[in-house]
């Protein structure tokens, strides 16, 4: 699974990354799939067709917003994985090779403002972030550790223990509690760990983790 995210009323969703289908989690633990076959959903990131005969891509990723009818889509930035706060105010993305080769730089944009500022950089890629429930603070996963920066404070580390599988932060906006992957060689699956990451717990689904 990946690409986790809950809605208002507490239900987990992710992209069953190797069948192309959509599941959804209740918080009694039911999962319900949807659809197949649907080419590997990308959050709200569209990339180029353009690509050299080694298949990479030749331009940079983009990011865009749409209706929720499908129409009206308008370019925001260059960037990957967007994640919008809960009230419209911020989008945080990433940037590869940024400011140098081999770099990576989390950004942070103010929507209505049209401003956008480089955030933190790191020599390894982001593994996936979320807003908070204050919609000001940001949690991400990097270097094996969950962290939570603001828009200005700097980044500090949450307690639980390193592991170099676990990623993908998911903030459950009715109670603060945060979901995770764990992918191989880890103990597969997703868990669930309070708002201050002390702990985690496996949610024992029967769901493949890439």
């Amino acid at each position: 699974v990946k690409g986790l995210a809950f809605d208002q009323s507490g239900n987990l969703y992710g992209t069953q990354y190797y069948e192309d289908k959509i599941c959804k989690i209740t918080p009694d633990g039911t999962v319900t799939t949807y659809g197949s076959n649907l080419g590997g959903p990308r959050y709200l990131t569209f990339k180029s067709a353009t690509v050299n005969q080694l298949g990479n891509d030749l331009r940079l990723p983009s990011i865009w917003a749409i209706n929720l009818d499908g129409s009206g889509e308008t370019f925001i930035t260059t960037g990957r994985e967007p994640r919008a706060s809960r009230d419209g105010h911020w989008l945080a993305f990433w940037r590869e090779n940024d400011p140098l080769t081999n770099q990576f730089s989390l950004w942070l944009r103010d929507l209505p403002a049209g401003q956008e500022n480089r955030w933190l950089t790191r020599s390894n890629r982001f593994v996936g972030y979320d807003w908070q429930r204050d919609n000001t603070n940001l949690i991400f996963a990097v270097d094996g550790l969950f962290w939570q920066i603001g828009a200005s404070t700097p980044p500090v580390a949450f307690p639980l223990a390193t592991d170099t599988q676990q990623g993908a932060p998911a903030v459950n906006p009715a109670d603060g509690r945060v979901a995770l992957q764990v992918i191989y060689p880890g103990s597969t699956g997703i868990y669930l760990a309070p708002s201050n990451l002390t702990t985690r717990q496996n949610l024992s689904l029967n769901i493949l983790s890439p």
